[in-house]
């Protein structure tokens, strides 16, 4: 209860009847509301949102967002209108992402299960299919354009086999003359399978 201009005191006015008419002022409580999203963001890229509210006000509908997590509540849980100062904190599950190993040969698909940031070990990266003779296989993600990484991001991936030719090389030796580079000794390389070119 407040008296006018925010004054404790009240006034009021004396009629000719000897009736006193009084006027009350009344301010509305405010309550300070804390969201804390921990390792999440909102949408302003903040960890934590506080402001004052008034009472009965519509409690704010945050959703904070978190990089290979579902946000799944406040805690404590929140109310439909604002009636007290409460602090808020956010609760994450994290997601599970799927590898799918799609071999060359008859075998079928291998599915692991990862979250984000979790390390992916070579141990745990499936055997290759067996490679014709002069070639090898490697694990390649063909949507996202990527070998292996070391750690989970946070999206599904599929691995296809895609099968690699082999370097062989050759040492040519000029005898008693030398080659364009002044030497006498050039060692030549390609795929294996494909024609060496001569050195010069």
């Amino acid at each position: 209860l407040y008296g006018e201009a925010g004054k404790s005191d009240c006034k009021g006015v004396v009629k000719a009847d000897n009736s006193l008419v009084l006027t009350l002022y009344f301010a509305r409580n405010k309550y300070r509301l804390t969201f804390d999203a921990g390792e999440g963001f909102f949408t302003d890229g903040k960890h934590i949102k506080t402001d004052l509210y008034y009472h009965g006000s519509v409690m704010p509908d945050y959703v904070p967002f978190r990089i290979g997590y579902n946000f799944v509540k406040w805690t404590p849980e929140t109310e439909k209108k604002v009636t007290k100062e409460e602090k808020y904190t956010a609760e994450w599950e994290p997601i599970e992402y799927k590898i799918t190993w799609i071999f060359a040969d008859e075998r079928e698909a291998q599915v692991d299960s990862y979250y984000f940031g979790q390390a992916i070990l070579s141990e745990n990266i499936p055997k290759n299919s067996s490679p014709p003779h002069g070639s090898y296989y490697k694990w390649y993600e063909l949507n996202l354009q990527t070998d292996v990484p070391s750690y989970m991001p946070d999206c599904d991936m599929e691995f296809n086999e895609i099968l690699v030719p082999e370097d062989c090389g050759a040492i040519f030796r000029s005898g008693e003359g030398v080659f364009s580079d002044n030497t006498d000794e050039r060692w030549v390389e390609g795929p294996f399978g494909e024609e060496i070119p001569l050195p010069e």
